[in-house]
């Protein structure tokens, strides 16, 4: 257990600067979208329509999308057997826990991104209220603003995708958002084993069932048996992604 935490402390290190710079220009991007969405706001315009019409949505999954790249960009990139961190390579039964360490790692990450949506999420909020009694557009906007902010997480659809109020949505959303972790950080582990086939196959068959849980045919399947497929594909993959790690197939 000790050097598990060790190699996830030692991952996460690598991956924490980076990340901080996805977070800055996500944050950046948001910022600006937002002034011009409330530069061109009417009175009284709830915050959920503003986050709409700033294509908040759009650089948040950008943001994901750079993230999940990162962690597939350090495995491909810093896997030598010349690094210290991987001398634990040599030892069969251990050899698994540095495929556990970079996936625990990269879930962190992608946690800290999350958070720090909600945290621009509140940022916007305070900036539409100081801006609406810039603008005189009343106190009544502002009296509301607190609830415009909740009803803005029920009413904008990506963001009751992340920040679902339901048991059952969270745990469907941390099954996808952790899936997504899983199914990249294979990938790279595939590409470097040079098996590119099964890293196309896997990345398709994750992207094809993340649309028909999010696209136009939401809905058309039943939520258990959705939930239940993603669990079960993240979970083979990430069995799979432990298999080359101890076999040596990414050794090379």
């Amino acid at each position: 257990m000790k050097k598990f935490l060790t190699l996830t402390r030692w991952e996460y290190h690598g991956l924490f600067m980076p990340l901080l710079g996805i977070i800055g220009v996500m944050a950046a991007l948001q910022i600006i979208l937002f002034r011009f969405a409330l530069r061109g706001a009417e009175r009284h315009m709830p915050l959920s329509f503003l986050l709409g019409e700033a294509n908040l949505a759009i650089v948040f999954a950008l943001a994901f999308i750079a993230l999940l790249g990162l962690v597939g960009l350090r495995l491909l990139m810093n896997f030598t057997p010349s690094k210290s961190i991987y001398a634990l390579l040599t030892l069969p039964n251990e050899r698994k826990r540095v495929y556990q360490s970079k996936l625990a790692a990269a879930v962190l990450a992608a946690c800290m991104l999350i958070a720090a949506q909600m945290l621009l999420l509140l940022v916007f909020n305070a900036m539409a209220g100081w801006l609406a009694r810039e603008a005189a557009w009343g106190g009544a906007y502002i009296n509301r603003r607190n609830a415009d902010f909740y009803l803005a997480l029920l009413e904008a659809p990506w963001l009751r995708r992340i920040f679902p109020t339901t048991l059952f949505s969270q745990v469907r959303v941390i099954t996808a958002l952790g899936g997504s972790v899983c199914v990249a950080l294979y990938m790279a582990t595939a590409l470097k084993a040079r098996r590119v086939k099964e890293a196309i196959i896997v990345g398709v068959l994750w992207l094809a069932l993340l649309l028909l849980g999010t696209g136009p045919f939401e809905g058309r399947i039943s939520g258990p048996i959705f939930f239940i497929t993603m669990v079960v594909m993240a979970l083979t993959v990430s069995k799979m992604g432990v298999h080359l790690f101890e076999t040596g197939e990414i050794a090379g």
